[in-house]
């Protein structure tokens, strides 16, 4: 695809093709014409290419040309005052500017009036030239000439149009590439809360638990220091799945290692599960998260897991007051409303209470 700016510069380099044929054959003669105006076609035209490219480039910008109904009025001036002196050749070739400032800068209704005036202009001077000359086959050139006077306008009009299309969506590739990176950032920065609060939460219960028995039953102790080896060893390895955006948590390991961290914290498991069919990855950082909030934040004897079809819950018996929504939630609202569910939470009665819901698939 061609760079903008490459394309900018080659959409001015066809206005100055385009609007420099009539003031050159009126200065250096054309179709057995003689010269005619000693340059005046030059300046003529040097004056029309400056308004047209004004109003050009401000369609490139994406603007509306300012005051441009005023230099529309002087670029119509412009085209039509040297028709008095100058012969046909002159009109016919730079009143494609009119047409193509026109839709530049007129309302629609407007624009297409002028558009269509400066059609018909060209047509009438055609039709009359071939019907005064007795050529039918001038007729044929009339319809020529016409078909390429508006493409000349549609070309001047269309090629800043498109300048600026391509303008927008290069800077819509950009924002969709901006947007792709802080979704990617997003998403690494929720896996890694949700993965190294539960890693923590486990290190920290085995390190304390190992300190407790490490006087009264030291390979108990010399266990857990192996428990913390192996989270730690673990916690590494999905580190790196997270990098590399290949970290997909099974359900079956978040339940078994949330039981394991219930039981290292104290706290009795309750477990009712009927095996998730679908929304696996959901469900598992859901479990890791919630399990994780219970262990630092609850004060719980015991904790109910339940799972069904579409259905998480997790409630427990330590609940305080309730506060705002942390990082954690904040991601684990986010990751459900991306599955079509919502997750929700509730304090009541000294139990706390979280709660996925999801779209049951049809069997």
């Amino acid at each position: 695809m061609i760079p903008v700016r490459y394309l900018r510069v080659l959409v001015i380099a066809v206005h100055v093709i385009l609007l420099s044929i009539g003031p050159l054959f009126v200065t250096f003669g054309a179709r057995h014409e003689p010269p005619q105006g000693a340059g005046t076609g030059l300046l003529f035209g040097a004056a029309i290419l400056a308004l047209q490219l004004r109003h050009s480039l401000a369609v490139m910008r994406g603007e509306t040309p300012k005051h441009g109904k005023w230099t529309f009025a002087l670029l119509v001036a412009l085209v039509a005052v040297p028709q008095l002196w100058f012969t046909w050749t002159w009109g016919l070739n730079v009143n494609q500017a009119v047409a193509a400032s026109a839709l530049m800068v007129l309302r629609r209704r407007a624009a297409l009036a002028w558009f269509a005036l400066v059609v018909l202009g060209g047509l009438g001077w055609w039709v009359y030239y071939a019907l005064s000359a007795g050529k039918p086959l001038a007729l044929f050139q009339s319809v020529q000439g016409v078909a390429t006077a508006v493409g000349f306008s549609l070309t001047l009009y269309g090629g800043a149009r498109v300048v600026r299309i391509m303008d927008e969506l290069a800077a819509n590739r950009r924002e969709l590439a901006e947007l792709a990176v802080n979704r990617e950032r997003l998403r690494i920065s929720r896996d890694l809360h949700d993965l190294l609060g539960q890693s923590l939460s486990a290190f920290s219960l085995k390190g304390d638990l190992a300190l407790r028995l490490l006087t009264t039953d030291p390979p108990a102790a010399r266990a857990e220091v192996a428990g913390m080896a192996e989270v730690a060893g673990s916690a590494l390895r999905s580190l790196r799945e997270i990098s590399r955006g290949e970290h997909t948590p099974s359900f079956a390991g978040e339940l078994a290692a949330a039981e394991s961290l219930l039981r290292a914290a104290d706290i009795r498991p309750r477990i009712d599960v009927l095996a998730p069919a679908a929304h696996e990855e959901v469900l598992a950082w859901t479990l890791r998260e919630a399990v994780t909030n219970l262990v630092r934040h609850s004060h719980a004897s015991t904790a109910t897991i339940t799972v069904r079809p579409g259905r998480l819950e997790v409630v427990n018996d330590g609940a305080d007051s309730p506060g705002p929504d942390g990082n954690g939630l904040t991601g684990l609202r986010q990751r459900a409303r991306a599955h079509g569910g919502r997750l929700r939470t509730e304090c009541r009665d000294g139990e706390y209470r979280l709660v996925l819901e999801l779209p049951v698939e049809a069997p």
